[in-house]
């Protein structure tokens, strides 16, 4: 047969973890990255029914729980950590300039 695979985690949530602790581990960094000018790409991957979408986007149940819902995936978080950075960036430059 064939050889055995090693394989390299970032790290490992247990299945009750939470979605900022998700988005703390996997999300903040590649939103940090992209703002550095990198690509960044998260991937998900398993079996049907385990939680993937869920992870992604949580329980898009309204526009207002994208924003505001504890339980809102990484597709929501990231941008609020993008849009954050953005405007932070521009505060402090305004008031450099200004």
């Amino acid at each position: 047969g064939d050889p055995p695979r090693n394989f390299t985690f970032d790290g490992v949530l247990n299945p009750q973890a939470s979605q900022e602790e998700t988005f703390e581990l996997v999300g903040r960094a590649v939103g940090a990255s992209c703002l550095a000018g990198y690509n960044g790409s998260i991937y998900v991957y398993g079996q049907t029914g385990t939680g993937k979408t869920y992870t992604m986007s949580g329980p898009v149940a309204s526009a207002q729980s994208l924003q505001f819902d504890e339980r809102r995936g990484l597709i929501c978080r990231m941008l609020d950590h993008v849009f954050a950075e953005v405007a932070r960036r521009r505060a402090e430059d305004g008031s450099r300039t200004g």
